[in-house]
């Protein structure tokens, strides 16, 4: 089992359209898109504005590849949409894929990350945190 932590800076309409419809594109160009396989489990981060915030968590059901510019889509299930999001600093010093904790935002310019099972379960704990 692979974790990875999916990042995303569109809108808020944008992030509960893909969970509404369990999909998760990713482009010609995402980092690791071919090592993704059904049964990974994934973390959503909001970056940028209002963001900083780990937002939900899901399943790889499949990759299901395309024939456009946009690459390929993640179809997904036991999709959850966290009702209180884990703010990035409250984890910062526990998350062994950060190196440098002084730059962590850098950590988060790309669609995917591959992280740890133990910084995985880490973030999703304190998601049930409430």
């Amino acid at each position: 089992m692979n974790c990875w932590i999916f990042v995303i800076s569109d809108s808020d309409q944008e992030f509960h359209s893909r969970m509404a419809s369990k999909k998760w594109p990713m482009f010609t160009k995402t980092t690791n898109k071919k090592t993704f396989v059904a049964g990974d489990h994934v973390i959503f981060y909001k970056a940028g504005e209002n963001g900083q915030k780990f937002i939900g968590n899901a399943t790889i059901k499949e990759k299901k590849d395309k024939e456009d510019d946009l690459g390929c889509f993640i179809e997904m299930f036991t999709v959850s949409v966290w009702k209180k999001p884990v703010e990035m600093r409250r984890v910062l010093a526990k998350m062994d894929f950060i190196q440098n904790k002084d730059s962590w935002g850098n950590y988060f310019r790309v669609e995917a990350v591959g992280i740890s099972e133990k910084d995985y379960l880490e973030i999703v704990s304190q998601s049930q945190m409430v």
